[in-house]
């Protein structure tokens, strides 16, 4: 009988772990779980689509689910799974299209859940107008708020690679611009001294920088009847009050670990799910990549909590 691998998590790792296990193994039974609609799309790409350089959804897709098929891999779309069971190595997985519950045996499993955006404690940060960019759903999202509401000042939660890709798009647009990091420069992972050099180009195209200031809440109009919810307006942080019509939330993100935590694996830095140069998790069996798990600095040797797509693909 042929071995099971199962994979949680349909983007960057988890269909690099299934595509490379297919061409290590021809006899592998393979499914990956995901919640989603879509798999293997580069989700590093969403400001461009946002902006229309990449026309389409569909372009942003690396392989398809019906060529991952072709390949021998099954796709299970629109399904969480709610349970990792190391004991009896099978998973507890629902279907978000029947709501129903079933099982799943495995051999080998790899967890890439991937992350979730991390959303300041600030006042009202569910106006209308808020945003957080971390999957296509996102980016459709701002691109019909800009092509309906027509903003005229953005504000941008986030000196990191999303929030300066969206800061560029959205000045192109003609929409002024203004960014808010709550660390002492643009960039954290950059050394000062680049960063500074960033930050003064940002301000010669007119995009407005704030660094070492925290946002402590949103404002919108005020309430009316007819409206579902009420449109924000403007930002305060610790220093200032900015006007704000469209705000992108883009303060880093958080792994995905509960269901590894849930199951007993062992969790490092940022609470990213452990793992050894071999990608196990501290349950035999049981792999983890991605934006869900930890990574070793090539300098320094130490565990480190390192989100990125080019770090997710090599780890699958």
């Amino acid at each position: 009988m042929a071995k099971k691998l199962a994979v949680i998590g349909g983007i960057a790792a988890g269909m690099s772990a299934a595509a490379k296990a297919r061409r290590i193994d021809r006899d592998l039974e393979i499914v990956v779980f995901t919640d989603e609609t879509r798999v293997s799309y580069g989700a590093c790409g969403l400001p461009y689509y946002i902006s229309g350089e990449i026309k389409k959804a569909s372009h942003l897709v690396a392989r398809t689910i019906e060529q991952f098929k072709e390949q021998g891999i099954k796709v299970r779309t629109q399904c969480r799974v709610e349970e990792i069971r190391p004991a009896t190595r099978s998973l507890l997985i629902r279907s978000f299209k029947t709501g129903d519950h079933y099982e799943y045996e495995y051999d080998s499993l790899v967890i890439a859940t991937g992350a979730s955006a991390r959303i300041p404690p600030i006042a009202n940060a569910d106006l209308n107008g808020v945003f957080k960019l971390r999957n296509v759903e996102d980016g459709e999202d701002i691109r019909q708020y800009l092509a309906e509401a027509k903003p005229q000042n953005a504000v941008i939660v986030g000196g990191g690679y999303i929030g300066l890709e969206m800061a560029e798009v959205l000045h192109q647009q003609g929409i002024k611009v203004a960014i808010v990091e709550m660390a002492p420069h643009l960039a954290p992972n950059m050394d000062r001294d680049m960063a500074e050099i960033l930050q003064q180009y940002l301000q010669e195209q007119g995009i407005e920088v704030f660094t070492g200031e925290k946002v402590l809440a949103l404002e919108g109009d005020a309430p009316t009847a007819s409206a579902n919810r009420t449109r924000v307006r403007q930002l305060v942080t610790d220093c200032r009050t900015l006007p704000a019509d469209l705000v992108l939330l883009s303060a880093g993100v958080t792994p995905n670990s509960w269901l590894a935590g849930k199951a007993g694996l062992a969790l490092g830095a940022q609470q990213a799910i452990r793992v050894n140069e071999r990608m196990e998790t501290s349950e035999p069996g049981i792999y983890a990549a991605g934006d869900c798990a930890t990574t070793f600095h090539l300098v320094t040797g130490e565990e480190v909590y390192i989100p990125m797509g080019t770090t997710a693909n090599k780890q699958g």
